[in-house]
C-alpha cells in the first residue's frame, strides 16, 4: 500500500503543540516520515522544508523524553545511518542512544539487534533474534505502518 507522506506528516503535525508536551507517538511517527523522505528523497517536499521539522523534533524528543527508550531508539538509529542530518561527522552518539534505549528496555529484542555489539553475534543466534523480531514486530516497537515496513525490511539483511 502507497503511503501518503503529506497526510502522514500533517496527522502528527496536529498533535505536536511545541508550547506544551507533545504526543511520543506523534514525534516517532513523524520524525521517521521526515528523516526517511530526507535518506530516500522527496519530490513532494523541499528537504530544508524536512530538515526543519526533523531539527525540531530531536530538539523536542531531547526537551520532554530524554529517557524514551522508543524515541532514543529512533534517535540513535537515525543518527547510525545518517549523522549529516543531525550535524555530526561521526555516528558514534547514535550507538549512546542504542546503548540507552537498550538499557532503559532490556528485554526489546528490536533495540538489541540493533546495538554494535549484536553485529559480531554468532550466525545461528543472530538468525534466531531476527526471526523472534519479525514474527512480531509489535511487540517490540510501535505500531505504525511505515516503520513496520522499514524495520521488516532492514532486518535479516545485516
Amino acid at each position: 500500500m502507497e503511503i501518503d507522506y503529506i497526510k502522514e506528516i500533517q496527522e502528527a503535525e496536529s498533535e505536536i503543540k511545541v508550547e506544551e508536551l507533545p504526543s511520543a507517538i506523534a514525534l516517532i511517527n513523524q520524525t521517521f516520515i521526515v528523516w526517511f523522505l530526507l535518506v530516500e528523497g522527496s519530490n513532494e517536499f523541499e528537504e530544508d522544508y524536512l530538515q526543519q521539522i526533523l531539527n525540531r523534533n530531536i530538539t523536542l524528543i531531547n526537551k520532554f523524553y530524554p529517557k524514551n527508550s522508543e524515541l532514543l531508539f529512533l534517535q540513535g538509529w537515525m543518527v547510525k545511518i545518517s549523522p549529516w542530518y543531525f550535524d555530526l561527522k561521526s555516528d558514534e552518539i547514535g550507538d549512546k542512544y542504542l546503548r540507552l534505549a537498550y538499557k532503559y528496555n532490556p528485554d526489546n529484542l528490536l533495540f538489541k539487534w540493533a546495538m554494535q555489539e549484536e553485529r559480531y553475534a554468532t550466525k545461528n543466534s543472530t538468525e534466531r533474534l531476527e526471526a523472534l523480531i519479525l514474527e512480531n514486530f509489535d511487540k517490540y516497537y510501535i505500531n505504525y505502518n511505515p516503520i513496520q515496513e522499514y524495520f521488516e525490511n532492514v532486518v535479516g539483511r545485516r
